[in-house]
């Protein structure tokens, strides 16, 4: 699987977000369709057939070209590609003329407005209007799955400001988690909307990523470069062998139930 960071702003303001995509200092980001095409074309030619449109932040139907990306996708090889959504700004109609979407609806407060409320900062009419487009999507028979997103919600709270947290949100964000081995998110790279090819679907939650978690860049340098790169694999081997840069060591997402494919072994023997 390939991640895939479209859009670098959210039309919610949630207080647990650890991006905060609408606090950060950084202009509007989008990755736009002449990069995203060969993206696209080069995740094939490596043999991904399978896309996550929202790794963790950014709400995909801000970006002006979310159709035509879409589209483009849906006449692919590509066989799944899934996001993420607060399903306000959807076109139902459109959404059902393809067939390789997965779509996760983040359902906070779960039908209740009052903590739909204190969750994302938006108002009645932002409620109604969600609720009303998930009532349409299951009429009309689109494939949607919501995901219950309640206030005692697990969430990764990661470089989110202390001050806008309650109590028991530090607590869980402070949890730390023992690392043994190789972490099985780094077989899951992620593009970021301002291009940067990232180690794994963790990185860059937060705005102010290390330069050493970055491999490159998709605007400069091709996707199956830098996938195939020897800084990638030296970061696989020296997690193999119980070594962590920092980042790692402070991440809280740690993750031995990712396995890696046939696809991914694959691609790691190709590595310099």
């Amino acid at each position: 699987m390939l991640a895939i960071e479209l859009i670098n702003r959210c039309n919610f303001d949630c207080f647990f977000c650890g991006a905060r995509l609408n606090k950060i200092d950084q202009p509007r980001e989008t990755i736009p369709n002449s990069i995203f095409y060969p993206i696209i074309d080069d995740a094939i030619h490596l043999g991904v057939s399978r896309l996550k449109l929202t790794p963790s932040t950014g709400e995909i139907f801000l970006d002006n070209e979310i159709y035509e990306k879409l589209d483009y996708i849906e006449k692919s090889k590509i066989e799944k590609v899934e996001f993420h959504t607060n399903f306000s700004l959807v076109n139902i109609d459109k959404l059902l003329r393809y067939k390789k979407l997965h779509i996760f609806i983040s359902h906070y407060g779960c039908g209740n407005y009052e903590t739909f409320s204190y969750m994302t900062q938006q108002n009645r009419a932002m409620f109604d209007r969600i609720e009303d487009n998930i009532a349409e999507a299951k009429r009309k028979g689109l494939h949607i799955l919501v995901d219950p997103r309640p206030l005692s919600y697990d969430f990764n709270y990661d470089n989110t400001d202390d001050k806008t947290l309650p109590d028991t949100y530090k607590t869980k964000r402070d949890r730390i988690v023992m690392k043994n081995g190789l972490c099985g998110m780094l077989w899951l790279p992620r593009i970021l909307s301002n291009g940067d090819f990232v180690y794994c679907t963790c990185s860059g939650k937060a705005r102010d990523l290390p330069s050493y978690m970055i491999l490159g860049n998709v605007f400069s340098t091709s996707l199956e470069k830098l996938y195939l790169s020897a800084k990638r694999k030296e970061m696989i081997l020296e997690h193999k062998g119980g070594k962590y840069n920092d980042y790692c060591l402070k991440c809280n997402s740690f993750s031995k139930k990712i396995t890696p494919t046939i696809f991914c072994l694959r691609n790691f023997s190709k590595m310099k």
